[in-house]
């Protein structure tokens, strides 16, 4: 019998650097032109350049 996935995740509560965000977006356009893809990332800007 096959048993069903489960997949637990922890997330943090804290926002994530501005410089972190830039290396997601160029890696995500990357793989968007070399996998012909239309992938983005959104994220919820806050005060003081971090991003959550």
């Amino acid at each position: 019998m096959i048993e069903k996935r489960h997949t637990v995740r922890k997330y943090l509560d804290k926002p994530l650097d501005v410089d972190l965000i830039s290396l997601l977006n160029a890696r995500i356009e990357q793989n968007n032109e070399l996998y012909d893809l239309t992938l983005k990332l959104v994220v919820l800007r806050q005060e003081k350049g971090l991003i959550k």
